[in-house]
């Protein structure tokens, strides 16, 4: 019997010690967040983004 370390290596490529959620599933949303030259933050948006709705968003700033 393989410990599950081991197939969560098989799995992700990764050292066994850095695999900490390959038996969770989840789901990935993109996200947005363009920063001012400041480094602030100046806009957030979860979710898809055509490429005409962030020019749109970017010429705002």
């Amino acid at each position: 019997m393989q410990s599950d370390y081991v197939v969560a290596e098989e799995r992700t490529s990764f050292e066994p010690a850095r695999v900490v959620t390959a038996d969770f599933s989840s789901m990935t949303l993109p996200q947005h967040a363009p920063f001012a030259s400041d480094g602030t933050e100046i806009f957030r948006h979860t979710g898809s983004l055509s490429a005409a709705e962030v020019r749109a968003v970017l010429k705002q700033f």
